[in-house]
């Protein structure tokens, strides 16, 4: 059994780019579920409102600053 699977590795089968499509979706996956994680996580949601909470209401955000904080969950 080892051998057929050796082979078929070995020859460019079917088997190398089925496994190189499962990494590339583990791979996909993965990287949501962090970026997710990371956008959900209590404490950095309640450190945000710390900063941000001034009792002044806050000046209306640019477009960077939007685009900015879209990207803030998922900047590293």
């Amino acid at each position: 059994m080892f051998n057929q699977f050796w082979s078929s590795i070995t020859s460019g089968g079917p088997v190398v780019i089925m496994i190189a499509a499962a990494l590339a979706v583990l791979l996909f996956f993965w990287g949501i579920a962090s970026a997710l994680g990371r956008s959900f996580d209590p404490a950095r949601r309640r450190l945000e409102e710390i900063a941000t909470d001034s009792g002044a209401a806050p000046p209306s955000a640019g477009l960077g600053q939007r685009i900015a904080a879209a990207m803030r969950p998922v900047e590293r």
